[in-house]
């Protein structure tokens, strides 16, 4: 039989009962709470040909970006070829995941971004089309894609809160941050449980320099957003991020004490937010203790090497923040391969992954001149990565922290210059600017876990 999704698009299905028990599943993706692979193995187990239903575990396999799972893609690909008589729409999810397969994530986003272009009501495709945009670091695209979709949603089209959540922080993404917030704050208005809506907010404040309103915010709302596997840590790491900011030292470690570590390792956004505030703390002269070997330890335990970029450098801040050379080799032999041996992302892991992951490794053994070098070169290039604007400050940092740790006085002031520019009331801003004062005031910031630092010879007057 043809059905129809709760937003009117047609759906191939064996009963009706399969339509519903899809929308539970995309509810649970999007809402990031439940295990949406879990609800639509259910609806698969008794209906096998549900054309949607294999869709959707294909998109949520993408999303994982893991290649252990490669398998299970795989099945589901080959699966809808068994499909009930499956749509237009429903096939183009199998192209994409081939293409994925196939390591071309730029081909399988660029898919769904179609689907969302003739299908604008197609909520799932939307979801992945706007992943890939942050993803691939299509900055232009992640601000206009759920623009292209909204004249042909309303309020009371479900899952509507989501679209605006989304749009949210694209918009964010591109410094809009005045339409950012009220697309966000609409969002809440409509379903107060949307995390991601909160998450685009978050960004705004964080992007605007608005760190009590954000500790306001999170400690209000924690109740709502808490609870969303998708989006809890994430959320803790912004609360941290807006601590820091204050120089709420203490407070930050022990969130990331409380809601941050990941005992068995399952979530590898989680680890990315660990290894990133660990890091930042440490720029920040916390003695973190063991944290980053616990982080490392974890890391060790999956593939690094291209599938995601961004995942793969803050793979690289855990090994070199728990010293661990021969996995940064590693690593590096891993990603140089992949990189000479061409096909779909070899450019942009060759001309912006290896850069990232040699210039933290020469920072982590003592190198900042040429860590300075790297990350200065890398300001000149696009986007290509993924990662927003709030997680792409920790590599400003890293180089400001390298300038003043390589003597390069003029450049850390101008590059400190910058920050308060953008963010001149900053309480972390102006402690950079002052770490250019009195030696005193800059030795205090000295992390201790890189034993090759001397704070009596690091910093030139």
């Amino acid at each position: 039989m043809t059905g129809h999704d709760h937003r009117g698009l047609s759906t191939s299905a064996s009963h009706r009962a399969s339509i519903d028990a899809y929308e539970n599943a995309l509810e649970a993706l999007l809402s990031g709470r439940g295990s949406a692979l879990m609800l639509v193995d259910e609806a698969l187990a008794s209906d096998p040909g549900f054309a949607m239903g294999h869709a959707l575990r294909i998109a949520v396999l993408i999303l994982a970006a893991d290649e252990r799972l490669d398998p299970a893609l795989r099945d589901s690909v080959n699966a809808m070829g068994t499909s009930t008589t499956p749509n237009r729409r429903e096939r183009a999810y199998a192209v994409a995941g081939r293409a994925w397969l196939d390591r071309d994530a730029t081909r399988a986003f660029r898919i769904f971004g179609d689907l969302a272009v003739d299908y604008p009501r197609d909520l799932l495709a939307l979801r992945l089309a706007h992943t890939g945009d942050f993803r691939l670091g299509q900055r232009a695209m992640l601000r206009d894609r759920l623009a292209r979709a909204l004249p042909d949603w309303s309020a009371d089209t479900p899952g509507y809160s989501y679209v605006l959540g989304m749009h949210a922080f694209g918009l964010a993404e591109s410094a809009l941050y005045a339409p950012a917030e009220r697309f966000a704050r609409a969002a809440l208005a409509l379903n107060p449980g949307n995390a991601g809506a909160m998450h685009a907010l978050t960004h705004v404040m964080e992007m605007q320099g608005r760190p009590e309103e954000g500790v306001a915010l999170l400690r209000h709302s924690v109740g709502n957003w808490a609870d969303s596997r998708a989006h809890a840590v994430h959320q803790w790491w912004h609360l941290a991020l807006f601590h820091t900011e204050l120089t709420q030292l203490e407070d930050a470690l022990c969130i990331h004490d409380r809601h941050m570590t990941m005992g068995g390792g399952d979530d590898t956004a989680a680890l990315v937010d660990a290894a990133a505030l660990l890091w930042r703390l440490c720029l920040r002269g916390v003695d973190v203790g063991r944290r980053f070997h616990t982080l490392a330890d974890l890391w060790a335990e999956r593939p690094v090497g291209g599938l995601n970029l961004f995942q793969d450098a803050h793979a690289m801040l855990a090994f070199v923040g728990a010293e661990r050379p021969a996995r940064i080799e590693a690593m590096l032999t891993t990603l140089r391969a992949r990189a000479d041996g061409g096909g779909a992302g070899a450019a942009v892991i060759a001309g912006r992954l290896i850069p990232v992951c040699e210039a933290l490794a020469a920072f982590g053994r003592g190198d900042y001149a040429s860590a300075v070098h790297q990350l200065s070169a890398l300001r000149d290039l696009p986007y290509g990565g993924g990662g927003s604007q709030a997680q792409y400050d920790l590599l400003h940092l890293t180089l400001v922290e390298a300038a003043l740790r390589s003597r390069q006085r003029r450049l850390a002031r101008a590059l400190i210059a910058e920050r308060l520019a953008l963010r001149p009331a900053s309480p972390l801003n102006h402690e950079l600017a002052r770490a250019l004062g009195d030696r005193p005031d800059r030795t205090s910031m000295i992390p201790v876990y890189w034993p090759s630092i001397e704070p009596a010879a690091t910093y030139a007057r």
